[in-house]
């Protein structure tokens, strides 16, 4: 009688979750949202002190991501390190007017907070950014600063 009874019950969790599968659809997709949440977060903030980067290429980009309903356009500040064996890492990303030196400041500073050493780093990479050189040579006071090939 015990395994008849169980037998009925998944059976009939079978057939709820077939008379409303967007339902199920939404919980796995929830579920899958924040693990995926959870993986950036744990990467936005990892721990720099151990990565030993000796050059940093900065840019400002922009990307298309849906906010609410729409798509729009955002910028997005981008540093990427080099370390003493060449192996490339992608330091930080984080949303902000790449026009703005107190962005840079900020976005910088976050990177020094999570352990980067600035005085391990020789040599920032980067474009013309209004704001963005004097500021990298202000957080990175042991660094030269050296425009990127594609926009001298």
């Amino acid at each position: 009688m015990k395994l008849e009874s169980s037998v009925t019950e998944v059976v009939n969790i079978f057939k709820e979750i077939n008379e409303q599968p967007e339902q199920l659809y939404e919980i796995r997709v929830d579920i899958r949202e924040n693990e995926l949440v959870e993986a950036a977060e744990k990467w936005r903030t990892c721990d720099l002190s151990e990565k030993s980067i000796k050059y940093i290429f900065v840019d400002g980009v922009c990307f298309d991501m849906r906010i609410g309903k729409s798509i729009e356009t955002v910028p997005v500040l981008v540093a990427i390190g080099v370390k003493k064996t060449g192996q490339k890492l992608v330091l930080g990303l984080q949303a902000g007017d790449k026009e703005s030196a107190s962005n840079w400041r900020e976005f910088f500073k976050d990177l020094k907070n999570r352990g980067l050493n600035s005085q391990e780093a020789t040599l920032g990479i980067m474009d013309g950014l209004p704001g963005m050189e004097q500021v990298f040579k202000e957080e990175f006071t042991n660094a030269k600063v050296q425009r990127c090939q594609v926009h001298v």
